[in-house]
């Protein structure tokens, strides 16, 4: 049977049967939800423009679900699913923008299942509606550079899509010694699509600001495209992304610009700037998160076109400015210092797009269809993972989701132990911890206990948002109960008069294999 000239039904019902079967697995999800969860849905709770170590789209997501859903790890993380599957609709709109929809079809399709994409709907995190903006910015920025044409001859040379549907895109008008472009319907719809995506991004996590970068490299690599930057849209929209990031700005300002250095401080370049051996588990890890074949494609396609043996047009070149140098980036940071493997997750949006328009025309048909069968395997394994948490352990390795296990227990041990103190006569006035984790997970296991959590400040600056805007506070009520995972909890303890352990033989507990324990705290004294 012929696949539809546009491709947007079967696309639509494909990726409407993956949503379905990925809020299946969601409802099955058997982890705790991870430290970081917790602290973006303690943060919903507080609506605010910003909060220490992310702007506030996080939040304001989690807010929306849960006031719909209710506050359960299903729906906190409920988002996420649906903001893949819209991102992934991006990506469709993106390669057919640049080569046809028969490519953006297949991109689509790549995108959501990849590796990465399959475990980030199951979890709610920044990267989820950074990836959404940094699409959607790419779509009007295309649709900017690559108005559609139905000149002849104005497609610089590109291949359209092989199977003789697709139409490709004209390249960007003017080139230079073309004359002035004309004025597009889409222009000024698209510099509004761009301004907004910018914004979001921002909002999100500041990542987005790689976007000016990539397109300052594009520039560069491509000197045609300058005359874009001779016309008031792209300006238009960066003043807009900029307009829409203000709030955070000023919320920032108020709070001694704490998402700004808590920035900084990820980086960690201190002591030894060289770490080959981090470096190269960040490329790594790139094969897990992009897929081995895809990233393998990658690789070859850059290889390729820097030995001359393919050539890349003004499309390829856009794609490569907006992914290869994040990649590039990120590999340094890991080699300076560390650097996590979602960190160049935005990379891959336009990535997918070029190694699939590069598999299509190059009639490498059988390597996209071997990389779904790899990535669609790997996403099956995903879910039973994650649906049999705590109930398995690999050779060697052991269980490896234990670190999204055991929050809940914490909780639960944290509640007996202030039932029992209430049962005596002597309440804990307040929960003392001394770790983000813990604060995190407390907050959110332990929502329906009264007693409130406070966060043990050390240092002359917050490290987190707990330390920012609930931190422990000289004249708070007292006895408190701290709960730590720390083998020496002098700082702590030393800074009360009375500290008495508590819990099992040794004041010791352990919670999925961690240490924890209690001290009721009393008589606070300058430390």
């Amino acid at each position: 049977m012929a696949m539809p000239r546009d491709y947007v039904k079967p696309l639509a019902l494909i990726l409407l049967v993956l949503l379905g079967a990925r809020i299946v697995a969601l409802a099955m999800n058997g982890t705790d939800l991870y430290f970081d969860e917790s602290q973006y849905w303690a943060w919903s709770r507080e609506p605010a423009f910003g909060y220490y170590s992310k702007p506030p789209l996080i939040a304001w997501l989690i807010a929306l679900s849960t006031s719909v859903c209710g506050d359960g790890e299903f729906c906190v993380r409920l988002p996420a699913p649906f903001i893949h599957t819209a991102t992934a609709f991006l990506v469709f709109l993106l390669g057919r923008a640049l080569y046809g929809p028969r490519t953006g079809y297949w991109s689509a399709i790549a995108y959501a299942t990849l590796p990465g994409v399959s475990v980030s709907s199951g979890i709610i995190s920044t990267d989820v509606p950074l990836l959404f903006a940094w699409a959607l910015a790419l779509v009007a920025l295309a649709g900017l550079l690559f108005p559609s044409s139905s000149q002849p001859g104005t497609n610089g040379g590109a291949k359209p899509d092989t199977d003789g549907q697709g139409v490709a895109s004209a390249p960007y008008l003017p080139l230079e010694g073309e004359g002035t472009a004309p004025r597009l319907p889409g222009e000024w719809s698209n510099t509004l699509i761009l301004g907004v995506a910018l914004g979001l991004g921002l909002n999100a996590k500041y990542a987005m600001a790689w976007f000016a970068v990539c397109a300052a490299i594009y520039v560069w690599l491509e000197p045609a495209a300058r005359a874009a930057l001779k016309r008031p849209p792209i300006w238009l929209a960066l003043l807009l992304g900029i307009l829409l990031i203000v709030p955070n700005l000023i919320w920032n300002s108020q709070h001694s610009f704490a998402t700004f250095s808590h920035t900084a401080d990820n980086a960690k370049w201190e002591g030894s700037l060289f770490h080959p051996l981090s470096a190269l588990e960040f490329i790594g890890a790139q094969f897990g998160v992009f897929g081995p074949v895809l990233f393998g494609t990658l690789i070859a396609l850059l290889w390729r076109a820097w030995s001359g043996a393919q050539r890349l047009d003004p499309r390829d070149r856009l794609l490569v400015a907006f992914s290869v140098p994040l990649v590039a980036i990120i590999t340094l940071q890991a080699l300076i210092s560390r650097a996590h493997p979602n960190w160049a997750a935005i990379a891959y949006v336009p990535a997918v797009v070029l190694v699939t328009a590069y598999m299509l025309r190059n009639g490498e048909e059988r390597w996209r269809d071997r990389s779904l069968i790899v990535n669609g395997a790997l996403a099956i394994l995903i879910v039973i993972a994650t649906t049999l948490a705590g109930r398995f352990a690999l050779p060697v390795v052991g269980d490896p989701l234990a670190r999204t296990m055991g929050n809940r227990e914490l909780a639960s041990l944290t509640r007996d132990m202030l039932a029992d103190a209430r049962a005596r006569g002597r309440p804990f006035q307040a929960i003392l911890t001394d770790d983000r984790e813990q604060t995190a997970s407390l907050l959110y296991y332990a929502r329906a206990e009264p007693t409130p959590v406070l966060a043990w400040r050390t240092g002359p600056r917050p490290r987190d948002h707990f330390e920012l805007m609930q931190p422990f506070v000289p004249g708070q009520p007292e006895p408190l109960l701290l709960v730590t995972r720390k083998t020496d909890p002098s700082g702590v303890t030393g800074a009360f008069q009375k500290a008495e352990e508590l819990g099992s033989p040794g004041g010791l507990t352990q919670v999925n294999g961690r240490k924890l324990r209690f001290f009721s705290l009393s008589g606070y004294r300058k430390p």
